[in-house]
């Protein structure tokens, strides 16, 4: 199962997405799952446009893991958010044939004055 945080910023017509830098943070902190792929799934991971999100810590409160996103990874200090919408999802597991992979989704919006900077 995966509980996730999704940062939803738009602009005019357009919501922020990104590609996530190999390595780092990423892959410490907020996606640490993408450390279970190999070759090219690997390099589709690297290569998949995202929002701006993370994994939710065990007992880390979801608009914590927010805060933790916004900060880190967009480099934003003033900003507000929405409650979230939750979506919960199930799909067959690639990991674990023949289970179900449920995912738990808590999407924000976000709204800020600042430039997010690149990571």
């Amino acid at each position: 199962m995966c509980i996730s945080v999704f940062a939803v910023l738009r602009k005019g017509g357009s919501v922020l997405v990104g590609v996530n830098k190999r390595g780092g943070r990423w892959a410490s902190e907020w996606l640490p799952s993408i450390t279970k792929s190999t070759g090219k799934d690997l390099d589709k991971e690297w290569a998949t446009w995202r929002l701006p999100s993370a994994y939710i810590f065990e007992g880390e409160h979801p608009d914590d893991a927010l805060v933790r996103v916004i900060r880190g990874q967009l480099g934003v200090s003033k900003f507000a958010y929405s409650s979230p919408r939750v979506s919960s999802y199930a799909e067959p597991s690639e990991w674990y044939p023949g289970n179900r992979h449920w995912d738990l989704a808590f999407a924000y919006d976000v709204t800020t004055s600042q430039t997010p900077r690149k990571h």
